[in-house]
């Protein structure tokens, strides 16, 4: 899993991102076994990081959005820590979407609609794959419900983060 052709692609993407925004946009980070979890991709957008996550369970690996949202200074104050004690997170998991994926079907194009969907901050209009049918995909192809990844990259220039709107 660690030398695979999607995992190539999955990093190659995020080195491109990260280039053409000239700084860091997508945080990568790697995991070693016994750990499921092969590869991260996260991208933070206000208070919420949004992870894109290639796991190893078992026979084939899955891929999995899941967005993370802070709870804000309440439970960094000075009594933070009753709260912890309650069980109370400092953050908020939401997974959006796991499946399982065959790694010898995964084309390019399908890699680079993850990214999409990720730095969209998993808009639902961007979603390759479960919140919309592969028919209905088809029947948007070309419309303004597709994006490319490439003319979504937030600019990083000057220590200063700007992300483009979408008309």
């Amino acid at each position: 899993m660690v030398n695979s052709e999607l995992l190539v692609m999955m990093e190659r993407i995020a080195d491109e991102v990260n280039t053409r925004a000239r700084g860091l946009v997508i945080d990568v980070q790697t995991y070693l076994a016994p750990e499921p979890l092969v590869r991260s991709f996260s991208f933070k957008k206000g208070d919420k990081d949004f992870a894109l996550q290639l796991e190893s369970w078992g026979p084939s690996p899955a891929v999995a959005f899941i967005m993370r949202q802070w709870r804000g200074p309440l439970l960094l104050g000075p009594f933070g820590w009753i709260l912890r004690l309650l069980g109370v997170q400092e953050y908020v998991m939401n997974i959006k979407y796991r499946s399982p994926v065959a790694v010898q079907h995964v084309t390019e194009a399908e890699v680079e609609k993850w990214f999409t969907y990720l730095i969209s901050g998993f808009d639902r209009a961007f979603a390759p794959f479960g919140f919309r049918q592969r028919h209905f995909l088809a029947l948007t192809h070309g419309s303004s419900a597709e994006m490319d990844w490439r003319s979504s990259i937030p600019s990083v220039q000057g220590g200063r983060k700007s992300s483009q709107q979408r008309s």
